[in-house]
């Protein structure tokens, strides 16, 4: 699909040249975030996106574009540029392998997606998650500062006061509308409601890429299931990376590596070199129908938000970010909340619905949370 950017011009610009005061500011460089803010194109809105870590940022996830991503970056995007994909390019869907079969079989799992009924011919892409955050907000037309990190705001019924912080140094920018796309341990949902936080239960993953082989066919992504949680792989250019989640049994890095012995056993894993280790904390919001959508002028989305489908964050990222960020419009032309038109957008109806039909099917299928 061809979609004009001739005013999609980003700039990437140092904290000196922060302003003081913008329309719209995003927390969060993701595709929630760049999402929410291609809404504002040609809008002649003021619109930064801020980001703690240095650009470009690399995320732990399997990098894997589910066909109801694809098919929403193609209804909304350009192409995504070649340097972006990783090999091989197309995942064709998922198989699964599990530590209870001594017969090492390898099983295909019904669907890829369990977001949307999508044709059975449709595939993934595998992408570079750095890569792919860095184009997705070089798409959106909003200034993009780096190293700059959220630690609260205020909101006086006018205006937010939100407070940054780069290298030690504090700075306050005022906004009218503050979107918070930061992810599962979002500052900005802290800001807003510390109770909610103290509610959630918070599970670990641990990764490792590998330079390796193994007996298995690229092209797929590969689940790990276990009696008492479970792990993945993906093959991406000339690397492995594996990851597991941690069960009420064992953290997530003792079972990592568990799965690597069980791989060596069963399909002939053998690691040349690790590349890197990394580990991150997911909570239990989408699972519990937890969701949290901000409070007035102050949006939540994405995984901040908890929209999650099933084990793909990165559709429910781009979907409620498109929906804030059409919301925040739409408020400042109806003089109401950008949280009420958010709530009773269709999108955000959709997605929850979406959400809610697929938790259950990871169970269905074999996946055990250790939560």
């Amino acid at each position: 699909m061809n979609i004009e950017c001739s005013k999609t011009i980003n700039r990437q610009v140092d904290i000196a040249q922060l302003k003081k005061s913008y329309d719209i500011v995003i927390v969060g460089s993701g595709p929630a975030g760049a999402s929410a803010a291609r809404a504002f194109i040609g809008s002649g809105l003021d619109v930064v996106i801020i980001e703690k870590c240095s650009l470009k940022r690399d995320k732990m996830c399997s990098g894997v574009i589910l066909p109801s991503a694809r098919k929403y970056l193609s209804e909304n995007y350009n192409e995504i540029p070649e340097h972006v994909f990783t090999e091989p390019r197309a995942i064709k869907g998922s198989r699964c392998v599990s530590t209870n079969d001594l017969q090492a079989c390898v099983t295909t799992c019904p669907a890829l997606d369990l977001g949307e009924a999508l044709p059975n011919q449709e595939h993934g892409f595998n992408v570079d998650r750095s890569e792919f955050d860095y184009w997705l907000c070089k798409e959106s037309g909003a200034l993009l500062v780096d190293n700059c990190l959220f630690v609260d705001c205020k909101h006086d019924g006018r205006d937010i006061s939100v407070r940054v912080n780069h290298e030690g140094k504090y700075h306050e920018i005022i906004t009218k509308i503050l979107i918070g796309a930061d992810g599962p341990i979002s500052r900005v949902r802290r800001s807003l409601s510390p109770e909610l936080d103290k509610t959630l239960n918070w599970i670990a993953l641990y990764e490792e890429h590998y330079e390796a082989t193994i007996d298995l066919e690229p092209g797929w992504q590969y689940w790990i299931l276990d009696p008492v949680t479970f792990g993945s792989f993906t093959h991406k250019d000339k690397v492995i990376h594996l990851n597991a989640t941690a069960s009420r049994a064992e953290t997530a890095k003792k079972t990592l590596y568990r799965f690597v012995t069980f791989l060596q056993e069963r399909y002939g894993l053998k690691i040349n070199k690790t590349t890197m280790t990394r580990g991150i904390v997911m909570n239990d919001m989408p699972y519990r129908e937890n969701y949290f959508l901000g409070n007035g002028n102050i949006l939540l989305v994405g995984e901040a938000a908890g929209f999650v489908r099933a084990l793909d964050g990165i559709t429910g990222a781009l979907v409620s970010g498109k929906a804030a960020g059409e919301s925040a419009l739409k408020s400042l032309q109806s003089g109401l909340s950008p949280l009420q038109h958010y709530s009773e957008h269709n999108l955000v109806q959709a997605e929850w619905k979406i959400c809610k039909e697929v938790q259950p099917r990871l169970g269905e299928l074999g996946f055990v949370f250790g939560l």
